[in-house]
């Protein structure tokens, strides 16, 4: 009988060990949240969308800063028109995110 004695006084703090390792990485993992951005209210649009004037198109004068002779994006070349009379651009056009 003595065997079996001492193969159970192992085997319990043995189990106990395990069960007690189990429970703190359970807690541990319950208690834990990932960090999560804060929520940002987006703006109510106005009542009434129709009572919003439209935009007018103005004059923009060239600046030496902002408007340079030509431009490269992914490779391909533009150049800048040093004149809009007479251009036409027809396509398809997209809103984002609609």
């Amino acid at each position: 009988m003595k065997p079996v004695a001492q193969c159970s006084s192992v085997i319990i703090p043995l189990f106990w060990r395990w069960l007690i390792c189990i429970m703190v990485i359970w807690i541990a993992g319950c208690t834990t949240t990932p960090e999560r951005p804060p929520r940002v209210a987006l703006p109510k649009p106005p009542l009434d969308l129709d009572a919003i004037p439209d935009a007018v198109p103005r004059y923009e004068p060239r600046t030496r800063a902002g408007n340079p002779p030509s431009y490269e994006v992914f490779g391909k070349r533009y150049v800048v028109l040093k004149d809009s009379r007479n251009f036409v651009e027809r396509g398809i056009a997209s809103i984002a995110n609609n």
